[in-house]
């Protein structure tokens, strides 16, 4: 299973997790053809794969979610997933949301949680892989939690992530800032505004460049190095906008974090990689990703025993 693969049946669990599995697996493939479709050249004729993606993946699609919807309407019951909150979601006048309301949500979401989450698992990855030491630091503190355990089944809890992991979190942070999985985001000017001589007027659209702000010397000291100490001192307000900022932060902002924190546990104490492929550069599919995805040969790892602490 590719990390892609991974993050797309990981958000699939978020949105849809309360199905049937055979309408989960369905509705995974079809939204990984969806999703490569539209990320592709947006030439809407027939022979292309956005046209493909368009037609037929988004329509399987659809009809598949209609099945789950219609599912759940007969069991009436309530569901703690995404789509569950969609579906009793209603306005002040008690007007709930259009079947296509709901598909285009749910999609939107499932195409938001899949390429950028995958993206910041492979880069975190890279980064663990140039960094032998800080890897087996990461191990350590991963490895402490779990020795805290009863057995090595025990669920990870959320007062592990939120208080027991420190520098994985920092990782995480620094692994955001320097890899710059999405570079830039569109906003619009409310008020005039003057800017180092410039006047930006009301109502133009302006691109925000994340890697520009993260890049910049004034703020980071040798932002070029992966150097997750940094994080140590909170960094100063909007100087640090992987998500975005303000009233239009990403939504799935906590999910990601979330996700990355509970990879880099299972993958760390359980798994040692080697990379297979060229380790330099970078390249955009559609996103910043490691140049050639950068493929990793990945053996069982022999764990520390719960009780002694050896080796």
């Amino acid at each position: 299973m590719s990390v892609f693969q991974y993050a797309l049946k990981v958000a699939m669990e978020y949105v849809v997790g309360a199905a049937p599995h055979y309408e989960k697996e369905e509705l995974t493939k079809a939204c990984e053809h969806l999703i490569r479709g539209v990320s592709s050249i947006p030439v809407n004729i027939p022979g292309t794969h956005y046209h493909k993606a368009l037609k037929d993946s988004k329509k399987k699609a659809c009809a598949l979610l209609e099945n789950i919807v219609s599912w759940r309407q007969l069991e009436k019951r309530p569901h703690g997933d995404i789509l569950g909150i969609l579906m009793d979601t209603q306005d002040e006048d008690g007007c709930k949301l259009t079947p296509n309301e709901i598909h285009d949500n749910v999609l939107t979401l499932l195409y938001l949680g899949h390429d950028t989450a995958a993206a910041a698992l492979t880069w975190a990855v890279k980064y663990l892989t140039d960094n032998p030491k800080l890897l087996e630091d990461v191990t350590a503190e991963h490895e402490t939690i779990r020795q805290k355990k009863t057995s090595q089944d025990e669920t990870l809890m959320w007062s592990d992530i939120k208080d027991q992991m420190p520098l994985s979190i920092r990782v995480i942070k620094e692994t955001l800032r320097i890899a710059n999985i999405v570079e830039f985001c569109y906003r619009e000017v409310v008020e005039d505004v003057e800017y180092k001589g410039y006047l930006f007027p009301k109502g133009w659209r302006i691109l925000v460049a994340h890697s520009a702000v993260h890049s910049n010397s004034e703020y980071y000291t040798n932002p070029g190095e992966f150097n997750s100490s940094r994080f140590k001192i909170a960094p100063k307000p909007y100087t640090y906008t992987p998500f975005g900022n303000g009233a239009h932060v990403c939504l799935g902002r906590e999910l990601a974090n979330l996700e990355l924190l509970i990879f880099l546990h299972h993958f760390t104490l359980n798994y040692r990689w080697e990379s297979i492929g060229d380790t330099d550069g970078s390249e955009y599919a559609p996103i910043h990703v490691p140049k050639g995805g950068f493929p990793i040969a990945v053996r069982r790892r022999k764990s520390r025993s719960m009780t002694d602490g050896k080796g």
